[in-house]
């Protein structure tokens, strides 16, 4: 058996753990919905929403779980040999991104404490060799990467080291904001939050050149937010402030301030929505609600206001959850 058929076992064992409890609590929460709106007397909408982030939250703690599980399971099909001990044998950065590129997108590589561990232990030894391929790699005419380069910006941002950093930046300048899928600027702005403080200068440029109706912009913000959050300063505050200022649609810039942390927005994003009551959706203000409680501030007096701007039936969350979560079998 080969090291590649020996890593699509690994991966594919994975994968279908992961689909198996992830479709089970899908389901458990969509009739947990139903049950709670046909009991429900007031307006659903926060509801609805509460309990979708709910589910999301407790979806990535099942994952989590799994995998910690998962880890030290034998596999049959290679004599017993556990994820664990499989991923103690690697020694390349290939054969770390073979692994990586095969395990399914959604699944953020980080919950897989035996693998991230060994990116880590390996990643002195490897970094010659991963910069050459950041800097060589070259993004096809879909404008997206694949999933082996994939692979190899997230062992980036596992090893986070600041020499990666003008490799991946390259990578944005062979981009197209109307063909690069989500996923690309995921992976990749990921990886700047990894590296950190040593590529914030570098992020609010592409942000002050491109403007904030390109496609990369609530991307590279939330890169800004993340990175201060753990190291405030005035001078990133204030960024952020002024990137709210000068929005048009101040959710982004909302959800941005409320990652980074810092109670002093909470005045300007409830003065926006005072003034422009008339103007919100019930969705933007929900948005930007949540934002506000984040940062412990309180809605109430504003809650009253939008308690009836929408008056949704139950088919209407459902055919949301459905949009969101995946039509019941």
């Amino acid at each position: 058996m080969t090291n590649t058929e020996k890593t699509k076992i690994v991966a594919e064992n994975l994968n279908s753990k992961i689909k198996y409890n992830l479709d089970r609590h899908v389901k458990s929460t969509r009739k947990q919905l139903k049950q709670m709106l046909k009991n429900y007397e007031d307006d659903p909408y926060y509801l609805f929403y509460d309990v979708a982030i709910s589910a999301i939250s407790e979806a990535y703690i099942m994952i989590a779980g799994t995998i910690r599980t998962w880890e030290n399971e034998g596999i049959a099909e290679l004599q017993g040999i556990t994820p664990k001990e499989y991923f103690s044998s690697l020694e390349s950065v290939n054969e770390i991104i073979e692994i990586i590129s095969f395990i399914t997108t959604d699944i953020d590589i980080i919950l897989v404490p035996s693998l991230v561990n060994k990116i880590i232990e390996l990643k002195d030894s490897i970094s010659d060799e991963l910069f050459r391929i950041l800097e060589n790699m070259q993004v096809d005419e879909s404008k997206c990467l694949n999933n082996q380069q994939l692979a190899a910006i997230k062992i980036a941002g596992i090893s986070a080291l600041p020499k990666y950093l003008n490799p991946i930046l390259n990578i944005f300048t062979q981009l197209d904001s109307e063909k690069t899928d989500e996923d690309t600027y995921a992976v990749l702005t990921r990886s700047l939050v990894d590296i950190g403080m040593p590529a914030l200068n570098s992020i609010i440029n592409m942000i002050e050149n491109s403007g904030q109706n390109d496609k990369l912009y609530p991307f590279l913000i939330d890169v800004v937010a993340k990175i201060g959050h753990d190291n405030k300063s005035e001078d990133i505050y204030n960024f952020l402030k002024k990137q709210f200022r000068n929005s048009e649609f101040r959710v982004i810039e909302a959800k941005a301030l409320a990652t980074y942390g810092d109670g002093r927005a909470i005045p300007a994003i409830r003065g926006y929505i005072e003034k422009n009551l008339d103007e919100i959706s019930s969705e933007e203000y929900d948005l930007l609600r949540h934002a506000i409680l984040d940062l412990g501030g309180n809605t109430d007096d504003l809650d009253e206001y939008f308690e009836d701007y929408e008056d949704y039936e139950e088919e209407d969350y459902e055919e949301i959850y459905d949009e969101e979560f995946g039509e019941e079998d």
